[in-house]
Parts: structure tokens; C-alpha cells; sequence
């Protein structure tokens, strides 16, 4: 049997949404075997870190596993889960502490990954532009797709990890778990780039009705941060087999 595992990173300034995210992926008309929930105790950059476990009020803690993990930023989504699941027949599915989901997002993602061998998301991108913000650095802005815009499945270059992102953890390749890496690419800081890089199979949003999710709280956006846009920019150097383009 195919395992569907389901897997986000929580902070301590988004405690009050993990209930919800939970809730929403409990909700789903095809649901994870296993819902990975995992936390750090040491701080890294924006995040503070954990003083003890996130509480989960569920009425299901069978399939809820809290992990506690050395703090690699974003990355810990899927650089844990897709090493330990490697091996397994299964389907990894990434999401984010500040998102809920309709009930019938894993179904499509897994229905078309599962079909087509290929990596099903509900947002991606191929293109971005680089814009100033209030203190004029330049922040990265990528010119995405997402999955209620479209109405046939749409190839891009990167898959956003954190949008409900499903793909096959035997699709990765080995390289990504190299702790060398984590520096080079400076993954802490952002991780979409480079798992898309390093994933074997192409990247597809896949279509989805309109309000397929609820945003969440959010006090502290990552991606926002001008060393999210540099780590993207130094992950974007070392991936030549992205065809990402920068627009004026």
C-alpha cells in the first residue's frame, strides 16, 4: 500500500495555527497515513525556537507525530521525511504552518502524481522579477501559477514547497541530503528552489476550484526577508537545469 505522509515545520510565533492546518489535513477525502509535525529548540533566524513540544489538541493523535529536529530552517519540511521515506512506496506531501486545505487537494495532487510520474503542486513558477521594498532591497518576487488560475496542468520550473506540494520521496536525489549543501545553498533560509532542482521528475500545478485554501496568520513572512531572496539567488546559481528566467 502507497503511504501518504503529509509534512510541515511549526514555529512558535504560528502556534495558534497548527490546530487548523491539522484539522485541514485530517479533512482530506484521501488521508495521510502520517501528518509529521516538525519543531526546533534552537533559534534560527526569524524563527525562535521552541521551549517545549507544540501542543496538538486532535481528536485523532494516531497519525500526528511531532518530530524535534536540529533547526535547518525550511528545509526541515522535507530534508528529514524524504530521507527516512526514500526507500518506502509513498507519496510525500508538503505543506506550511499558515495554510489550511480544502478536502479534496491531497486527492487531486495524488490522483495526478500517481497517473503521470510527475511532481503535482498547487502553485509554481518559472519566471521572477526583483523588486525594492520600503528599505530598498531588492526582494525576490517569483510570477507564480497557481492551481485556481488554470484549468489544465501547467509544467513549471519550481514547485512552491510549502503550497501542498506531492511527490514521490525515491524522486530525490541523494545529493540533497548532503549537510554541504544545506550551507552552500544556504537552504536555511529558503528551500524551494533547490528541492526543485534536485527532484527527478517534472513539476506540475495541478487544477484546483477556487478557495482550495484558507491563509492563515502569518507575523512573520520568510520569504519577504532579503536573505530569503539571496539564498533563492544562490540556489538558482546552482541549479542550471532550472529554465527560471528574471524579468525586467
Amino acid at each position: 500500500m502507497t503511504l501518504v505522509i503529509a509534512s510541515f515545520v511549526t514555529m512558535p510565533c504560528r502556534a495558534a495555527n497548527i490546530i487548523r492546518v491539522v484539522d485541514s489535513l485530517l479533512a482530506q477525502t484521501v488521508k495521510p497515513d502520517k501528518i509529521l509535525v516538525h519543531y526546533s529548540t534552537e533559534a534560527c533566524h526569524l524563527d525562535a525556537g521552541w521551549s517545549e513540544p507544540p501542543a496538538i489538541l486532535s481528536s485523532d493523535y494516531s497519525v500526528i507525530e511531532l518530530r524535534c529536529v536540529p533547526n535547518l530552517g525550511s528545509c526541515r519540511k522535507y530534508f528529514f521525511a524524504a530521507q527516512e521515506f526514500r526507500l518506502r512506496d509513498a507519496f510525500l506531501i508538503l505543506v506550511d504552518d499558515d495554510r489550511a486545505w480544502g478536502p479534496h487537494v491531497f486527492e487531486r495532487l495524488i490522483e495526478f502524481a500517481d497517473r503521470t510520474g510527475c511532481v503535482a503542486t498547487t502553485r509554481g513558477w518559472s519566471d521572477y522579477r526583483l523588486k525594492p521594498d520600503g528599505a530598498g532591497n531588492l526582494i525576490l518576487h517569483d510570477e507564480g501559477i497557481k492551481a485556481s488560475k488554470i484549468s489544465v496542468p501547467t509544467e513549471v520550473a519550481v514547485a512552491n514547497s510549502g503550497w501542498a506540494t506531492c511527490f514521490r520521496p525515491s524522486s530525490v536525489r541523494t545529493s540533497l541530503f548532503d549537510h554541504a549543501i544545506i550551507d552552500k545553498a544556504q537552504m536555511r533560509h529558503s528551500d524551494e528552489v533547490i528541492l526543485s532542482a534536485m527532484l527527478d521528475s517534472p513539476r506540475y500545478v495541478v487544477p484546483m476550484p477556487k478557495r482550495f485554501y484558507a491563509d492563515l496568520s502569518a507575523p512573520v513572512r520568510l520569504w519577504q526577508s532579503p536573505i530569503a531572496t539571496r539564498a533563492k539567488l544562490a540556489q538558482l546559481r546552482l541549479s542550471p537545469n532550472l529554465s527560471v528566467r528574471m524579468l525586467p
